[in-house]
C-alpha cells in the first residue's frame, strides 16, 4: 500500500509502500538525508459510475417517479400510538 510523506526540514512530499496498517509515522527523507519526513493523510480519490451523478440530474428522479414518492413525515406519524 501507498503512503505519503512530506520531509519537515526540505518540504518534499513522497510515497513509500508498506504493508497494510505498517507503515511507519516518522521516515527518513531520501533527499536531503537529514529530515524526518512525518505521515500525511490525503484523500483518496472518487469515480461514481452510473447515471445520476452528473449532468443536471444529480439522482433526483424523475418527475413520473416523484409522485410515488411518500409525502414528508410529521411529529406525530413517528410517535407510536
Amino acid at each position: 500500500m501507498r503512503y505519503a510523506y512530506k520531509c519537515k526540514q526540505c518540504d518534499l512530499r513522497f510515497d513509500e509502500e508498506f504493508p497494510l496498517g505498517q507503515a511507519p509515522e516518522k521516515v527518513a527523507c531520501g533527499v536531503c538525508m537529514g529530515g524526518q519526513a512525518r505521515r500525511v493523510f490525503t484523500v483518496p480519490p472518487v469515480h461514481y459510475r452510473g447515471t445520476g451523478w452528473s449532468g443536471a440530474a444529480h439522482g433526483v428522479p424523475d418527475m413520473d417517479e416523484r409522485e410515488k414518492l411518500p409525502g414528508p413525515l410529521e411529529f406525530g406519524d413517528l410517535l407510536e400510538e
